[in-house]
């Protein structure tokens, strides 16, 4: 969780052209750039997107839920252990054991993975955490990480898949059981991806609504609905691996953009299908950006193939897109978004879809006539 600030940092990296986001959440990203490329003021807004995602972050991690030294771990987790280029300016024993040990996981990370031949990757690496200690590392953690590159058995499993399957393991399913924290934590996850993709705050929760409004038009009882609106805050969760610099961008998107853009929905689907309780619906997800006229994204399916919860989803999130102001573009009045909907049904959308959603907005709209009246 120690980068979990990224998306809400990186909403920032607009102002920062020419600046590449895995740069800046690199290995040594202040270090690494170019000064005949970066400008100083560039290079000065870098470091309070770094401070960002850092505070972000440990932010984020004060919620109840989490163990309370979590937090505090998280916002001196980029510390170097000499305090020298980074953040809050902490060094030594002034920074907590754990983020000590998350730094060192980290780079080691952007270490091994800027490596392009595997049979290099372990000399080069101990070479680079040597020269560390001291540095960005504490002396006795580098030594024992030393230790583990000079294991050839450390490399054996090192790309073993399994790694991360086994770290999860290891840790309390307490989460999974409690109703109450899986819906916190979703809302808290859509948040942070609508605010990596320069979303207004609260679009996710305004699509859940709409989700759940058509779910009970269609007649789903409660157990039903619930999933389906939980997966609506974990759709755009490939957010959090998608380079903001596309996400954001206002110019068309080049052709390795647009497949890179297309294929966010897998993505999120298998984030989802490693969780208990909502890998049922991960195939709604993975459909939620199809068409009925088979020229949807990321596997053209045809229209018997594809879910209605599917088109639940994608029909809520297209009409909260259209009412929403973006940077390239001003909100849709309601009139307009529907009358875009309605335009496409049968090609877009499931004509049965549009007619419950089309009533679903008169009604609304009716209910705040009254309101209005009676103000």
């Amino acid at each position: 969780m120690h980068d979990i600030g990224v998306p809400a940092a990186a909403s920032g990296l607009a102002r920062l052209t020419g600046v590449d986001e895995e740069l800046l959440f690199g290995f040594s990203p202040l270090n690494d750039m170019d000064p005949a490329e970066v400008l100083i003021d560039q290079r000065r807004h870098a470091a309070h997107v770094l401070n960002d995602h850092v505070m972000a972050g440990a932010s984020f991690l004060q919620e109840p839920w989490f163990h309370c030294g979590t937090a505090a771990a998280v916002r001196h987790s980029h510390e170097n252990w000499d305090g020298g280029d980074y953040l809050l300016g902490a060094s030594g024993e002034e920074i907590l054991a754990a983020s000590r040990l998350i730094r060192a996981g980290g780079l080691f990370e952007c270490i091994v993975s800027a490596e392009t031949h595997p049979l290099t990757t372990p000399e080069r690496s101990r070479r680079t955490v040597a020269n560390c200690s001291g540095r960005e590392l504490q002396p006795e953690i580098a030594s024992a990480l030393l230790d583990l590159v000079d294991d050839d058995v450390f490399w054996v499993g090192f790309d073993d898949d399994e790694l991360a399957t086994m770290a999860v393991e290891t840790a309390s399913n307490d989460a999974t059981s409690d109703g109450t924290l899986l819906w916190e934590f979703g809302r808290a996850v859509a948040g942070l991806a609508d605010a990596k993709s320069g979303h207004a705050p609260g679009r996710s929760q305004r699509v859940a609504g709409y989700v759940v409004a058509m779910a009970e038009g269609l007649g789903m009882d409660d157990e039903h609905v619930a999933p389906v609106i939980l997966l609506s805050l974990w759709k755009d969760v490939d957010a959090f691996g998608g380079p903001n610099r596309i996400l954001i961008k206002l110019d068309l998107l080049s052709l390795e953009e647009m497949q890179r853009m297309r294929a966010h929905p897998a993505f999120s689907a298998e984030v989802v299908e490693r969780i208990d309780v909502l890998c049922s619906g991960a195939r709604w997800i993975a459909s939620h950006h199809e068409r009925v006229d088979e020229r949807g994204y990321p596997e053209t399916l045809s229209s018997p193939v594809i879910a209605s919860e599917a088109g639940i989803l994608r029909l809520a999130d297209a009409y909260v897109a259209l009412t929403a102001r973006r940077p390239y573009r001003d909100a849709h009045t309601r009139e307009d978004a529907t009358a875009a909907l309605a335009a496409d049904s049968g090609s877009q959308w499931y004509p049965f879809l549009i007619q419950i959603f089309l009533e679903l907005l008169e009604g609304e709209q009716d209910q705040n006539d009254v309101l209005a009246a009676g103000t």
